[in-house]
This record gives C-alpha cells, sequence and structure tokens, in this order.
C-alpha cells in the first residue's frame, strides 16, 4: 500500500537533535514563500510502501528515537499520519508534526476522533504557515527558532485530552527557551 511519503532523511533536524523525517507530498496551503515548494503536490502515483516504511522506522530506530512528519503538509494526508504514528508509538519514538495550519485549525480540520488520536500519539506540534509579513528579520527577532512570529509549538496533554503552548513569540517579553 502506497502511501504520500516522498523520501525519509535522518538528519539533525529543527529539533536540533537526530530525527527521522518522513517527508509529505502536498499541500492545500499557498504559503508565499514556502520553503518546501517541491512538496506542493500531491503525489498522484503514491509515495513510498508502507511496509517499506516500517522497515525503515525499525532501522533507523537505532540511530534515534525521533520522528517527525514534515512535508507539504501532514495534516492534509491525516489518515497516513495516524497510521505511521501508532506505529512508531509502539517502536517508543518521540513525535513532532510540522503543520502550516494552527492548531485550532487543525481541531476544525479533522473528526474528534482523529483529533483524540493526534493527542494520543503526536508529542508536539509546530503549527503556523510561513508568513513573511512576520519575519523575525522584520521585528529584530534573531532569537526567535523558527523564521515567522507566528509560528509556534504546543504540547499533548494526554491526560487532559488537549494541546498545551510550549512556544510562542510574545510581543514585549523575553522569549522563552524551547526545550524538548
Amino acid at each position: 500500500m502506497n502511501t504520500p511519503i516522498a523520501k525519509v532523511t535522518t538528519e539533525f533536524s529543527d529539533l536540533n537533535r537526530m530525527a527521522t523525517t518522513l517527508w509529505f507530498s502536498g499541500c492545500k496551503l499557498n504559503c508565499e514563500g514556502c520553503q518546501n515548494i517541491g512538496l506542493k503536490k500531491f503525489n498522484k502515483n503514491g509515495g513510498m510502501n508502507l511496509n517499506k516504511i516500517k522497515d525503515i522506522l525499525i532501522e533507523r530506530r537505532k540511530l534515534t528515537d525521533w520522528l517527525v512528519f514534515s512535508g507539504g503538509n501532514p495534516i492534509d494526508s491525516v489518515e497516513w499520519v495516524l497510521i505511521i504514528s501508532k506505529l512508531a508509538k509502539k517502536l517508543n519514538y518521540k513525535q513532532f508534526l510540522f503543520s502550516g495550519y494552527t492548531h485550532q485549525e487543525i481541531e476544525n480540520l479533522l473528526t474528534d476522533e482523529q483529533n483524540l488520536e493526534l493527542v494520543e500519539n503526536i508529542d508536539y506540534i509546530k503549527a503556523g504557515g510561513y508568513d513573511a509579513t512576520k519575519s523575525k528579520a522584520k521585528y529584530n527577532c534573531s532569537d526567535y527558532f523558527f523564521e515567522t512570529l507566528n509560528q509556534y509549538v504546543v504540547k499533548s496533554d494526554r491526560k487532559n485530552i488537549q494541546w498545551d503552548m510550549v512556544y510562542c513569540y510574545v510581543p514585549g517579553n523575553s522569549i522563552p527557551t524551547w526545550n524538548i
């Protein structure tokens, strides 16, 4: 069974640690200045085979304990995110999902069951699309981790079945340390 995953890499990621990254093809957003424009189109012929991805995750688990969902936009292929995140959880991966949607948009796009599964399996979500009008350079915020100030990180609170803000830009305040 083919997935929308275009490639798998293992490298130092935006998490500032070694991670295995699944690169999803397809994104419904049109963020001007997108850095992954090559993954915008949905692969109509299908991407990598699910069994191959399982094998890769098992093998690369020896190298890293983080799995990153990136792309494109993984949320636009949420069924595959949920299938793979369950497998990754069984393999004891910590999981980080990058999305151009806000976490509120994600909650609105998904069913209650999908939202619950996301909270149960994914540890963190980086939310918010690239927005050049909110460039950290424009606002002289070079110490902010993301390129635009509207991007932020939420953490899964499995006990309360919700997402908690753990990193965001707050004008006038010092920027908190992002520590995962």
